[in-house]
C-alpha cells in the first residue's frame, strides 16, 4: 500500500506516499480516530480525494539517462586508497579478516597510479568549481610520502579549481612533520577513537596485541596545543561493539578534557558480507531512544545543548533531512526509483591500489561493484546497474509507502559478491522503520512549533 498509518501521543495520522505528505487522522482530545482497517483507511482517503493508485510503472533512477554527462563533467571527489597495510589489527576491521572480500597486506598505490586518478579527476570535473582528495587506507599515513607527492601534483595542476582534502586515520602516526603537512594544506582529518582506554584498546590495538589510546591521546592533544584552531575542525569516528557500556562511552565525549571540543560521530559495526553474524543488545537502542529525547527538546529550546550528549546531535541532522524530503512534492512519476542508491562517482569516486573504480569505500572491492579503472575508464553500465538496484525488487518496490524514504544502497543488496534481491528485501523491515521513525520526529517537532527553516539559518 502506498500509504501507513501511525499513532503518535499526539494523534494519530497518515503518511501517503504519492503526494508525499503526512495528513492528520484525529488528535487526542479533541476527536476520536475511526480507521479500524485497511478499507476504512482507504476510505478515508477516498473521501478527501488523496489518490492511493500506484502510478509507477518502470523502477529506474532519473539520473540514468543523464548519466554520460555526469561521469564526464561532474566527478567532484576522490578517495584513493594509497594502502591496504595498517599498522594495527582493529577486530572488526573491514581488513580484519573477518569479512568475506577484504584482508590485510601490504599492496600500496604507486604515484603513476595516483598521478592518474588526479588527472582522471581533473579531466571528468568540468562542470565542478570545488574538488576534493580523499586519502584512505589501510592506515593512509603509512604511505605519508604518496600523499605529499600527490598533494604537490594537484596543485600544480588543478589551477582555477578550489581543491580541498581528507583523511580518515587512526592518528598513531598524527605527529611532527605529519601534522604540521596536515594542517599547512587544511585537511579535513577524521580520527577512529571509540571511547576511554578501557573501551578503545579492546578493539583498536596494534599487531602484538598492545593498545592504541595511549598514543592516540598523546597525539590529539599535541594538536590541541600546537594548533587549537586546525583542532576545533578534527572530527572522531567511534565504533560500538556490541558488548560497550554505551553510557560510559557517551560520558567520555562529553566530559574528558582532550576530545569534549570536537565534533563526535557515532557508527556501528558494518555487517556487509561479515561472516558471523553480529547482534546488538537492546539496551543501545535504549540509549539510543533517550538521547533522541533530549535532542528534540534541544531543538525545541527545553534544554539546554550541553545536557545533550554530543555523540548524538546528528541526530538532529537526520531529522531535518526527513523534513527536507518531506518538502519534495510530486516526485513520484511512472517511472522512479527508490531513494537509497547515489549516482556513483558523482558523489564520491573510490579508486583502489590498483587503480579500480567502485562507488565508495564502504562498498566491498569485489567484481560486481568495480565500475571502471583508469585505464579503460567507467563501465556506464555496470554504474547504471549499481544505480538501479530497486530493480531486483521491483514489485515490492512498487507498493512500498517508503519509496521516497529508502536508504538502500547497493551495500545493502550484496551477499558474497552478488545482488540478492533476497539480501535487500531483508533490509526493507529495518528501512521502513528507520523512515517511520524519522516522518514521526518531525510531525512530532511540527507539532510542537519548530521551525525548521529557521532551525537552518541558525
Amino acid at each position: 500500500m502506498p500509504y501507513i498509518q501511525f499513532e503518535l501521543p499526539i494523534g494519530e495520522y497518515v503518511y501517503e506516499r504519492n503526494q508525499n505528505k503526512v495528513y492528520t487522522i484525529s488528535k487526542f482530545g479533541y476527536e476520536q480516530g475511526s480507521i479500524q482497517s485497511d478499507n476504512d483507511m482507504q476510505t478515508w482517503l477516498e473521501r478527501r480525494n488523496i489518490d492511493t493508485s500506484n502510478s509507477i510503472e518502470t523502477i529506474e533512477n532519473p539520473e540514468t539517462d543523464e548519466l554520460d554527462k555526469l561521469l564526464q563533467t561532474d566527478v567532484a571527489f576522490i578517495t584513493l586508497q594509497v594502502t591496504q597495510n595498517c599498522n594495527l589489527r582493529c577486530s572488526y576491521c573491514a581488513y580484519s579478516g573477518a569479512y568475506y572480500n577484504r584482508t590485510h597486506n601490504k599492496k600500496t598505490m604507486s604515484f603513476a597510479v595516483a598521478k592518474k586518478a588526479v588527472d582522471f579527476l581533473l579531466s571528468h570535473s568540468t562542470a565542478s568549481d570545488d574538488i576534493s582528495v580523499g586519502f584512505y587506507g589501510g592506515e593512509p599515513l603509512l604511505e605519508f610520502g604518496l600523499i605529499k607527492e600527490v598533494v604537490a601534483y594537484t596543485e600544480s595542476v588543478c589551477w582555477g579549481k578550489n581543491v580541498s582534502y581528507a583523511i580518515t586515520t587512526n592518528a598513531t602516526l598524527l605527529k611532527g612533520e605529519i601534522l604540521d603537512f596536515l594542517v599547512e594544506k587544511n585537511f579535513k582529518v577524521m580520527i577512529s577513537l571509540d571511547g576511554p582506554k578501557e573501551v578503545h584498546d579492546q578493539n583498536r590495538v596494534f599487531s602484538d596485541g598492545r593498545g592504541s589510546y595511549d598514543i592516540v591521546m598523546r597525539n590529539i592533544a599535541n594538536i590541541k596545543k600546537l594548533y587549537p584552531i586546525f583542532y576545533k575542525q578534527v572530527m572522531t569516528n567511534t565504533v560500538l561493539s556490541p558488548d560497550e557500556d554505551y553510557q560510559c562511552v557517551q560520558r567520555y565525549f562529553d566530559t574528558d578534557a582532550v576530545v569534549s571540543e570536537l565534533n563526535s560521530r557515532l557508527s556501528l559495526i558494518s555487517t556487509q558480507d561479515i561472516k558471523e553474524e553480529i547482534n546488538y543488545p537492546d539496551r543501545l537502542y535504549i540509549t539510543q531512544n533517550e538521547e533522541l529525547v533530549k535532542v528534540m527538546l534541544y531543538m525545541l529550546g527545553k534544554l539546554d545543548k550541553r545536557l545533550v550528549s554530543k555523540i548524538y546531535l546528528s541526530l538532529a541532522d537526520k531529522i531535518c533531512e526527513s523534513y527536507e524530503s518531506l518538502k519534495l512534492k510530486g516526485t513520484v512519476s511512472k517511472c522512479a526509483h527508490p531513494g537509497g542508491p547515489c549516482t556513483p562517482a558523482k558523489h564520491r569516486l573510490f579508486i583502489d591500489v590498483d587503480g579500480n573504480f567502485y562507488p565508495c569505500e564502504r562498498v566491498s572491492e569485489c567484481p560486481r561493484t568495480e565500475i571502471g579503472n583508469l585505464e579503460t575508464g567507467f563501465d556506464v553500465q555496470q554504474i547504471k546497474d549499481c544505480m538501479n538496484v530497486g530493480k531486483l525488487t521491483e514489485t515490492a518496490c512498487k507498493n512500498c509507502w517508503a519509496f521516497l524514504h529508502c536508504n538502500q544502497c547497493i551495500a545493502s543488496c550484496l551477499d558474497r559478491n552478488v545482488f540478492s534481491s533476497g539480501k535487500r528485501l531483508q533490509e526493507c523491515n529495518r528501512s521502513r522503520a528507520g523512515a517511520l521513525d524519522n516522518i514521526k520526529n518531525v510531525v512530532f517537532l511540527q507539532h510542537y512549533g519548530f521551525d525548521f527553516e529557521r532551525w537552518y539559518i541558525k
